[in-house]
């Protein structure tokens, strides 16, 4: 009996260090802030919303109805939504911006750096459904290991108590059903 207890404690060790690290590896995001355009690394700081663009440094300021870029040489850029559509202009400059201003310069179009704040702002919607919740993944996990091993976590949970007992059928597929519960939730959590 001492054995199967030691082996019984070796399995819930090796479970919890399991999804200990599968709920660390999934709050790692696998979308990256940053890409190459045009030959440049562009990367997105959102904290102190920044654009780095290999050695020029856009700076931004959003909110529900405009985006403002100010460029590395003061100039701003301010894309305004309106219900009828977008006006974009030119502010804080005296010169006659256009493509081949910008391509003079070297400065990315603003159209480039107004998408990659939309694209990694946490207010997006394509950030929120590129990653999953953590809680939704921890809960699609614990209930596929229930799933596969009701008898298992039947011990760890009541089996314990008493001594040389095993459970019954119901109680092996009440569990089954209880980890088939927490991979809807797991799911649902995570769209």
């Amino acid at each position: 009996m001492n054995a199967l207890n030691q082996h019984t404690k070796k399995q819930v060790i090796l479970l919890m260090v399991f999804i200990l690290l599968l709920s660390l590896l999934s709050g790692c995001s696998s979308q990256q802030n940053s890409m190459t355009i045009d030959g440049k690394t562009v990367t997105l700081n959102l904290e102190s919303r920044e654009i780095q663009a290999d050695d020029q440094v856009y700076r931004y300021v959003t909110d529900e109805t405009q985006i403002e870029i100010e460029y590395p040489n003061g100039m701003v850029f301010r894309r305004v939504y309106e219900t009828e559509g977008t006006v974009d202009d030119w502010i804080k400059t005296s010169e006659t911006v256009d493509a081949t201003y910008l391509d003079k310069m070297g400065y990315l179009e603003p159209n480039v750096l107004i998408n990659q704040v939309i694209r990694f702002s946490p207010d997006s919607d394509s950030d929120q459904k590129d990653s999953p919740s953590a809680l939704g993944v921890f809960l699609v996990t614990l209930g596929i290991l229930n799933v596969l091993f009701p008898k298992w976590f039947w011990n760890i949970q009541y089996g314990w108590r008493y001594k040389n007992t095993e459970p019954t059928d119901t109680a092996i597929n009440i569990q089954r059903l209880g980890g088939i519960i927490a991979i809807i939730v797991g799911f649902i959590l995570m769209l």
